[in-house]
């Protein structure tokens, strides 16, 4: 709204006039304010400032994998574990065994191939031709007896196939059996299943989400400003998701439902936050951070000013002034909303000569 639009009103009498302002210094609601019963995690260069400061995690991983460990049962994970255990096999080796009877009929028949050729290179006093294909004898035999040790070892060589992330176990058969019985399952069990490379993050999530975790996305969209919301952006180039905001069931409880805080249910009734509808409340006070953190970020913060008419001085005096009103509208809607929240419940003018 521009500087100095003013709407005028009458005030027991007396000639008033308001404008809007944009707050210049607004309190930030996540360092600020003491209400907020969400966390926001958030990592990287670019977006990492967003999440709030008590965040302790180096990397969205280990933040994800710390709250599954916490809030799903020793049932709940063996049953992750033994779903990603499924598609774990054992790969056969990709090289069969070697005949090292051909190998050494090879290297014989070669070898005395070069070194008939060394014979006669001698005869005819060449000496260094001689040495040369003596050496090149002793280099062929080297080779193909470093050849087939490798080819042997493959060949008894058997794999993990889905192993978790780039790596893949090798061994023999028991080997991998034992791995993956052993280290593998002890791993996954032990939280490594909730890295992204276990391949089990839906799964985990809505597992999540069923507990007593109510977890929302947090994207970002950049461009000319920093936008937040829980829903994507739908812009490839200039959005993605920053991190989460989550709170749990005994945050609520002790926020929430301690306060005697009320919501709007899905039908728009005003209702008290209880035991069972906590997630629903839950979900819509963790949308309403999100909202108010974003009119922050885009500077949608004002203040209001009044003024009352000095028929004396014939000009305005102001009465005062109010700060940190946070509002995505825009216009007289703006106005009036702000106008409202201040408690001015008259009528509002355009000009001065419309008041009566």
């Amino acid at each position: 709204m521009a500087d100095k639009e003013y709407r005028y009103y009458k005030d027991n009498g007396r000639l008033m006039r308001l404008h809007i302002e944009q707050d210049n210094d607004p309190l930030n609601p996540r360092v600020d304010f003491d209400c907020n019963i969400g966390k926001i995690v958030c990592w990287g260069n670019n977006w990492g400032y967003l999440g709030d400061k008590h965040n302790k995690w180096d990397d969205a991983e280990d933040f994800f994998k710390e709250l599954c460990m916490e809030h799903l049962t020793e049932e709940q994970i063996k049953s992750l574990v033994n779903k990603r255990m499924e598609i774990v096999s054992i790969e056969s080796p990709a090289v069969e065994k070697p005949n090292k009877a051909e190998y050494e009929k090879d290297i014989r028949s070669t070898v005395l191939k070069y070194n008939a050729m060394a014979e006669k290179a001698n005869e005819l006093e060449l000496s260094d031709d001689a040495a040369r294909y003596i050496n090149m004898a002793n280099v062929y035999k080297r080779n193909r007896e470093d050849e087939f040790e490798k080819n042997l070892r493959l060949s008894k060589e058997y794999k993990v196939a889905n192993d978790i992330g780039w790596f893949q176990y090798k061994g023999t058969k028991e080997q991998c059996k034992d791995y993956i019985n052993g280290e593998l399952r002890e791993g996954l069990l032990d939280g490594d299943i909730f890295y992204a490379s276990a391949g089990m993050y839906k799964e985990a999530m809505k597992m999540l989400k069923e507990s007593d975790v109510v977890i929302l996305p947090v994207f970002v969209f950049e461009h000319s400003g920093t936008s937040i919301s829980v829903s994507e952006f739908g812009d490839r180039w200039d959005s993605g998701q920053a991190g989460w905001i989550y709170t749990t069931k005994e945050n609520v409880k002790e926020t929430l439902i301690n306060w005697g805080a009320r919501y709007k249910d899905k039908n728009g009734n005003l209702v008290d936050v209880t035991e069972e509808n906590w997630r629903e409340a839950a979900i819509e006070n963790l949308k309403g951070e999100i909202e108010l953190y974003n009119m922050y970020l885009q500077d949608e913060v004002y203040g209001i000013i009044t003024e009352e008419y000095d028929t004396d001085t014939d000009d305005w005096e102001e009465k005062d002034s109010c700060w940190g009103y946070f509002s995505d509208k825009w216009g007289d809607e703006l106005v009036q909303e702000i106008a409202s929240d201040f408690g001015i419940s008259e009528t509002l003018y355009d000009d001065m000569k419309s008041v009566a």
